[in-house]
């Protein structure tokens, strides 16, 4: 399991429940450690850059 920080910025309401990245490469490698973890294998991330806080997002990928 990667060691990365995981940056929740206060000062933006709507990230305050959500994991940052600060670099998509960050990002890439969770979406693809979490994509490996689930057993079903129906869970698909996408990495998206946050118009209020910078850092990278994960979120649910429509089928």
């Amino acid at each position: 399991m990667t060691n990365f920080i995981k940056f929740q910025n206060p000062d933006h309401p709507k990230c305050q429940n959500k994991n940052c990245y600060n670099s998509r490469q960050e990002a890439e490698k969770v979406k693809q450690e979490q994509e490996l973890m689930d057993i079903k294998q129906e869970l698909k991330l996408k990495i998206y850059r946050c118009a209020n806080c910078g850092k990278f997002h994960l979120t649910r990928a429509k089928n």
